[in-house]
Parts: structure tokens; sequence; C-alpha cells
């Protein structure tokens, strides 16, 4: 179930059906030399995602990296009274309800400065995402930003993806092109990212 990308990064993956779509919601996992675990994005808690964390460490912080990443929170709530819940501007107004703890912003906070750095990606304040980069792996983290299939994909799923400009390649979602509202500001964002 875990998918390891460096020695302190894994990405357990679970698919998400949309009809006969089938895609993939991929979480991240950071563990700090700590011991603690930052999750970005948590895929759905079910008893093997929770031994699979469990076993990597301790879970710190939880991330909800943009507006549409609201699922599967409440088993997170309960199950990891004592982590830190951070979200993207905007997703606690949209869920009053889930008790976050932090929201996040362009810098990032005390516990995970020195190894992660943060941007929120501005011109797009519908969906406000924040991405990543772990300066030990040189690893970007993203959630809708970028998407990245390949071939290995039904064909329901190829036709979405031939529409959207993301098949078989690493690439900006036109879909997610259509929430841009100030190129300006989105460009400077990309910029910071890509530096």
């Amino acid at each position: 179930m875990l998918n390891q990308l460096a020695d302190h990064i894994w990405t357990p993956s679970r698919p998400l059906h949309l009809g006969p779509v089938e895609l993939d919601h991929r979480m991240t996992v950071v563990r700090f030399a700590s011991n603690q675990l930052w999750v970005h994005s948590p895929v759905a808690l079910d008893s093997e995602v929770r031994a699979a964390l469990d076993l990597l460490g301790e879970v710190a912080y939880l991330v909800a990296p943009n507006t549409f990443h609201d699922l599967y929170w409440p088993p997170y709530f309960a199950a990891y009274p004592k982590a830190r819940f951070f979200a993207a501007p905007g997703v606690r107004q949209e869920h009053p309800d889930l008790p976050f703890t932090d929201v996040l912003s362009t810098e990032a906070p005390a516990a995970w400065s020195g190894q992660l750095e943060q941007t929120l990606v501005a011109g797009m304040a519908k969906i406000n995402e924040v991405v990543f980069v772990d300066h030990q792996s040189k690893t970007l983290i993203a959630a809708d930003l970028v998407f990245n299939y390949d071939r290995t994909v039904n064909l329901a799923t190829s036709l979405l993806l031939r529409m959207t400009g993301t098949y078989d390649r690493c690439a900006v979602s036109r879909l997610f092109k259509l929430y841009i509202r100030d190129k300006k500001a989105l460009r400077h964002s990309i910029d910071q990212i890509l530096s």
C-alpha cells in the first residue's frame, strides 16, 4: 500500500471512482527526524491505512491542501485528536463543522519550516491550493495543480484525461485553468515554485 519515494516520503493511493472514470486519490506522508508524520491530502481512513501510518510514526500534522480536497476528514479528527489539522484558506468556511486548527499560507509554520517550503498558489481564489517542496529530496508535493497519469487507465478515464489535456503526461488540467482569475499572480506563484 505504501509507495516509497524517498527515505522519508511515502505516497499511499486509493482508487477514486467517478462513474466509469477511475482516478487515484494519492496522499503524501513525510516523516520528520522527530518521527512525526506530516500527512497531505489524506485518503479514506480504514484499518489498513491507519496501521500503515501508525507503523511509520506519530501522525502529528494533517493537511487539506486546497478547497477541493475536503473528503474523508471526520475519521481523521477522531483517530488523531492530538494532531494539528491545517487547511487551505476557504476550507474552514466551507466546512465549519470540521475542527481544523490552522490555516495554511505562503509561509511554512515552525513545525515544518526547516524541511518543507510552501507557497499559496495565487490567482485562483476558488481553489487556494498550497504547494509544498521537500528540500531534502527535492520533491514537489501538489494536489490538483498538476496531473500525471500514464496510459494504464481505462477507456473512460483516458477520454477524460485527453479532454483535459493531461493524458500520458505531467500537465495542468484545462478544468483547473478555468479557475484562473489573475494570470499575473498565478505566474508569480509558478515562478516561486520553480525556483
